[in-house]
């Protein structure tokens, strides 16, 4: 009778765990079966996470805010998730465990809301998110050939092309000077085998450059004062950022937040946010 007993109770703990285990079991997969799968989404999703996520958020890497891996199967649930991108600070403010937890580890920093996403948007960036997560070798392997590393994505035009552009613009304007002066030469001769010409027209076709006139005539004074005052303003600028007056240079920030956690615990690139950093005193 024991045994007996022993036995059914065995089984009734197997059979308890199995019912806990296909319950929960469809439960954490449900919110991934959620997510879109239609390219045409994940585009979307990809165009929406690059120009409001990516400053702060990776895939596959944790940033200014965590990883966004998996995150449909660690948050706890769709709707979590869409709430919380369109108000975190409310979600914070409700007390919510989970939200107060990440607000607590990523050093008290809020997420930006966007209460002008809709559901529909927050779940084309959960696409993005999967299509990341599952593939993570092909997404490396996209952004190194796109653009050689994410620092260089915003890089702009390579100074090659612009050297380029600027060497085809020069060849243009010479030859378009090297036409005038043709034009020019052929016109002279053809006025000067012509008769009906009087004094005053010809010393109009045939002009004579004096150089003491060149000299005194306003333009070229005017084009002298621009030239040399440009040149030794460069100059001043020049030996004035070589003794340092741009350093310690910190301006009131437009938005109240601390450089500790981007450029110091994150290490993120100063040339991320600020474009002039390195060539002026603003950093822009």
């Amino acid at each position: 009778m024991t045994q007996k007993r022993s036995l059914t109770r065995v089984f009734l703990s197997f059979t308890l765990l199995g019912l806990i285990y296909f319950s929960i079991l469809p439960a954490a997969f449900a919110q991934e079966s959620d997510i879109p799968t239609d390219p045409a989404i994940i585009s979307a999703g990809k165009s929406l996470f690059d120009a409001n996520c990516k400053t702060c958020h990776r895939v596959n890497a944790k940033l200014v805010g965590p990883a966004l891996q998996d995150v449909y199967n660690r948050a706890p649930s769709i709707d979590w998730i869409v709430s919380f991108v369109q108000n975190s600070s409310k979600v914070i403010g409700s007390g919510d465990e989970y939200a107060v937890a990440l607000y607590e580890e990523y050093n008290k920093t809020q997420m930006t809301a966007f209460p002008s996403f809709d559901r529909d948007q927050v779940m084309s960036i959960l696409a993005y998110v999967k299509q990341e997560t599952d593939n993570p070798a092909t997404a490396a392997v996209a952004t190194t050939t796109a653009g050689g590393g994410e620092a260089s994505a915003g890089s702009g035009v390579a100074s090659t092309y612009i050297n380029a552009i600027m060497v085809g613009l020069i060849i243009v304007l010479v030859l378009i000077l090297v036409v005038l002066v043709l034009i020019t030469t052929i016109l002279q001769k053809y006025l000067n085998q012509r008769t009906d010409l009087d004094e005053d027209d010809k010393a109009i076709v045939n002009p004579t450059v004096s150089l003491d006139g060149l000299v005194k005539s306003k333009p070229f004074i005017f084009i002298v004062i621009f030239l040399f005052a440009a040149i030794a303003f460069k100059v001043v600028i020049n030996n004035l950022f070589a003794v340092g007056v741009q350093i310690g240079y910190a301006p009131k920030q437009p938005i109240a937040f601390s450089h500790k956690i981007h450029a110091g615990q994150y290490e993120i690139d100063c040339n991320y946010c600020h474009t002039g950093v390195n060539k002026s005193k603003s950093a822009n």
